[in-house]
């Protein structure tokens, strides 16, 4: 039984909004309409966004959880920044630890169901699957890689449905899916997109029934979608977003050469929200739910696209896995009918660790009963009662675009941006520079003139709070050795932890006491990423453990520097975790040879 605390929660709970967080995939700032700087021919189609700030409040000043997909996701259910987050790049995993929104929602009474990406954690587990961090219902994606291929035969499952085995559902017309059995424009496949756009309107539209018939329970949705992440079709090799009817699709005789496929995932992703909407009003459930729409980070240059072609950081510098601005601020959209004013605009700086505290309180829950968490609801802010700025937004990212083999920090202070670079983490330099970049985003919004010097006052804050706000993560780094071992017991067979999978084997050649050179060659079916082969250096740090960089290079041109970490554990063994602009998985050695 719920305590008396929970239990007045409860009682409130049937008078609290439904709640939705509609999340697209690599979606840059500058894609959405309200925020497009791209000249009018190259401006994407954005209708259904377009009709959502018309009808809410749009923020020009919203940040994403951090640059990249799961550190970015794990901020947005935790409601912790990315210095605190258990997840600090593409992996590892939630633990016991980390209590999810949807954990928060379904105390207070809330129905929860999520749909689409997940990407923090692994379907079975107790600790990271999303049924462990509070969702009644899964159906979806969970492995972060799987995701990048649009045509999956298997999906994640707790639905109970005919024909699932498990876990698991399949869709019958993904059997050995690829680019000649799906089709002209892939329709003889189902996309991902479209499998879940249909399996969340049907859903809404049962609830509908459910509320018609009398049962108030309000319901969080969490629906998160894989466009306009780069991917492939059965398989997880990244290229242009392979979305369905491009050739007969709204860009078809346009210009755009390869950019065809973006432009063509930007605009499935707004039909899909469109269709959202209609369903939400068709269900009789809108006027009682409040949605948001936002992106993960910021705007993707991978799978042969160009970010700058549609101008997708609009005026920001920086773009996906970047701590400048471009990297981490991110579209949001709000609405709620006759509760948040339309047509309205927003100045506040709302990040992705503020909705656990927002949502809470739309769901009447105080905030003495929340976990421990780094976000401020925005409640005030969405009621037209406006709202103090937070005393800072703060970011970390394991390697950033400004050096990939390093480790950064950025803060923003009002409109003081500040950006800290550095070399990895291992190094035990915390903030990771001596003096970072300093912008005034009031008068330099493209971060193009470093202020630092003019302002050191300002930079002692900046570097007070990522002194501050960074704890240790074993992830992001090297993790801690505490068992000496030689470079030469690197040399063998290698599996992933997450899902047993053979992942490599890695040869050793001219080893000494302090450095080897190390080979790379991946284990078909090489479901653990995208690259083919790689060599590079391991070298021993004085924490006895040992830093790894190497040169990745695989199919369509792929090529990708890395970085990563070996220590041996008590407990746990010899194991290299990978920390690049890449997120491959956490690596065990193997006693049986990879073939």
């Amino acid at each position: 039984a719920p305590d008396a605390m929970w239990a007045t929660t409860i009682a409130a709970a049937a008078a609290a909004p439904n709640i939705v967080f509609f999340l697209a995939d690599d979606m840059g700032y500058g894609d959405a309409g309200y925020l497009s700087t791209a000249p009018p021919e190259r401006k994407l189609r954005t209708p259904s966004m377009d009709r959502m700030v018309q009808d809410g409040m749009s923020f020009t000043e919203a940040y994403a959880g951090a640059p990249v997909c799961a550190p970015s996701r794990c901020t947005l259910i935790t409601g912790r920044h990315s210095g605190h987050c258990t997840i600090r790049s593409n992996g590892p995993a939630l633990n016991s630890t980390d209590v999810g929104v949807a954990q928060v929602l379904k105390k207070a009474g809330y129905r929860t169901v999520h749909i689409g990406k997940w990407g923090l954690g692994i379907m079975s587990s107790n600790e990271s699957s999303p049924m462990a961090k509070g969702f009644d219902e899964y159906y979806g994606q969970v492995d972060q890689n799987y995701c990048h291929d649009y045509y999956p035969y298997e999906m994640d499952s707790n639905r109970k449905v005919s024909g699932q085995q498990g876990l698991k559902e399949y869709l019958a017309a993904n059997k050995g899916a690829n680019p000649v059995a799906c089709g002209k424009d892939h329709l003889k496949c189902r996309w991902s997109g479209d499998e879940w756009s249909d399996v969340s309107n049907q859903w809404l539209m049962d609830e509908g029934k459910r509320r018609a018939a009398g049962d108030k329970t309000p319901f969080f949705m969490y629906l998160s979608f894989t466009a306009p992440h780069a991917g492939g079709i059965g398989t997880t090799l990244e290229g242009q977003p392979p979305v369905p009817g491009i050739s007969t699709g709204p860009y078809a005789n346009s210009s755009y050469g390869k950019e065809v496929g973006y432009a063509s995932a930007v605009t499935a992703i707004d039909t899909k929200l469109g269709l959202y909407f209609e369903t939400l009003k068709k269900a009789g459930l809108d006027e009682d739910t409040i949605t948001f729409f936002s992106s993960d980070n910021g705007a993707s240059n991978e799978g042969n696209h160009d970010y700058q072609f549609f101008t997708s950081s609009g005026a920001l510098q920086g773009y996906k896995r970047s701590l400048h601005e471009g990297g981490h601020r991110t579209p949001l959209v709000v609405t709620w009918p006759g509760k948040i004013v339309a047509g309205t605009r927003s100045l506040h700086q709302f990040a992705f660790y503020d909705f656990l505290a927002t949502a809470a309180e739309l769901a009447g829950v105080t905030t003495d009963a929340l976990p421990s968490h780094d976000g401020t609801s925005i409640v005030p802010t969405l009621m037209g009662k406006g709202q103090d700025l937070p005393p800072f937004v703060y970011h970390e990212y394991c390697a950033p675009n400004e050096k990939s083999s390093g480790w950064g920090q950025s803060v923003r202070i009002g409109n003081w941006s500040a950006v800290c670079v550095g070399d990895k983490l291992s190094s035990g330099k915390i903030p990771a520079c001596d003096v970072p970049l300093l912008y005034d985003l009031g008068l330099d919004l493209g971060q193009t003139k470093d202020v630092a010097a003019e302002n050191p006052d300002v930079v002692a804050q900046a570097m007070q709070i990522m002194r501050d706000q960074h704890e240790f993560n074993p992830y992001c780094g090297a993790p801690v050795p505490t068992e000496p071992f030689s470079l030469t017991d690197l040399h063998g067979a290698w599996v992933q932890t997450s899902s047993g999978n053979p992942a490599m084997t890695l040869t050793i050649t001219n080893a000494t006491d302090t450095q080897a050179d190390l080979t790379l060659t991946c284990v078909e079916p090489c479901t653990c990423c995208n690259w083919r082969t790689a060599a590079g250096t391991v070298k021993k740090t004085a924490a006895g453990g040992a830093d790894i960089d190497i040169k990745a290079t695989g199919p369509q041109s792929f090529v990708a520097t890395e970085s990563g970490a070996a220590v041996k554990q008590e407990g746990a063994g010899l194991h290299i975790v990978w920390s690049g602009s890449r997120q491959w998985a956490n690596w065990v050695k193997s006693e049986v040879a990879l073939v």
